[in-house]
């Protein structure tokens, strides 16, 4: 028998990354990796995202940062984006221990898909307001050019 390799997020970070990268081309890790082994890894990955908020939650309540607490709680990912479709934000998220949110997955959305003008098919202008703290610099800049 031979030995396995613990996984790690940062394992399952660069296998993401290099099978999202070269999805079109044939590589070594995707002769390897069938479509339920993916499935299976992405999902690992939503697990460990969970983790990462957990303890970010627990770790608000031991500092007895209530609000934070809440807030961290309150935040249910992945409503409404689907993970298998956005592969970049997935490991932005595991990387960065964050966990994106609704609201910024709507903006997010706007950015990369503008409204179209009915007379003409150009881009009619947006404009959207966020308070602060619900991470606009931090966030959708990454969102956008992934």
């Amino acid at each position: 028998m031979g030995l396995v390799l613990r996984i790690l997020p940062t394992t399952l970070i660069s296998v993401f990354q290099q099978i999202w990268l070269n999805d079109n081309e044939l590589n070594v890790l995707s002769l390897h990796l069938t479509l339920e082994q993916r499935t299976l890894l992405g999902g690992i990955m939503v697990n460990w995202i969970v983790e990462q908020q957990i303890e970010r939650a627990l770790n608000f309540a031991n500092q007895e940062k209530w609000e934070d607490f809440e807030k961290e709680i309150l935040n249910v990912p992945h409503t409404n984006w689907i993970p298998s479709e956005h592969v970049p934000w997935l490991i932005l998220e595991l990387e960065m221990n964050i966990t994106i949110r609704e609201i910024q997955v709507q903006v997010a959305g706007h950015m990369i898909q503008p409204m179209l003008n009915e007379n003409n098919a150009s881009v009619r202008n947006i404009v959207m307001q966020m308070n602060m703290g619900e991470g606009k610099i931090f966030s959708y800049f990454t969102y956008v050019s992934t």
